[in-house]
């Protein structure tokens, strides 16, 4: 992806022309329009700001998760540990499944794109959508990105 942003000098993926969808924004850039509260337009220069139509974002809206967590500290929420060992089996699976896939076994990406990286979505999505239990700052929790070493 970040070859053919560069290719191109835009901010847009190059999705439309594979999978009959319309143009949109690289997800790095999506990002960035979230920071600068400004939508990015045709021709903005991706190592600047964007610089088409403003809108609000409502941080109010967003799930206070906890930065940069890791394994121990769930070790008090043990529904947060099991969601967190989940998604860093799923993690070490994809990323072990990608290796072997840029190693010659071009079957392996398939597998890491649509099975585990779908599945990490689902369990992330419910880390961050629930408090961890007797979090003094009453953060939820987020995925620690950890290797274990996958069962293949």
């Amino acid at each position: 992806f970040w070859g053919a942003v560069h290719i191109r000098h835009e901010v847009y993926d190059d999705d439309h022309d594979y999978f009959d969808q319309p143009e949109q924004v690289a997800h790095f850039f999506r990002f960035r329009e979230i920071q600068f509260g400004r939508h990015y337009q045709s021709g903005d220069n991706p190592r600047k700001p964007p610089t088409g139509s403003a809108f609000e974002v409502d941080y109010g809206e967003v799930y206070p998760i906890k930065a940069t967590p890791t394994s121990a500290d769930y070790a008090t929420d043990p529904a947060m540990a099991t969601l967190n060992d989940e998604f860093n089996r799923l993690y070490s699976l994809m990323l072990y499944q990608i290796a072997e896939a840029l190693n010659g076994a071009s079957d392996a990406m398939y597998t890491a794109i649509l099975n585990s990286m779908h599945d990490m979505t689902a369990t992330a999505r419910e880390m961050v959508t629930k408090p961890i239990a007797n979090d003094p700052q009453g953060r939820n929790g987020a995925p620690s990105f950890e290797w274990v070493e996958p069962a293949v």
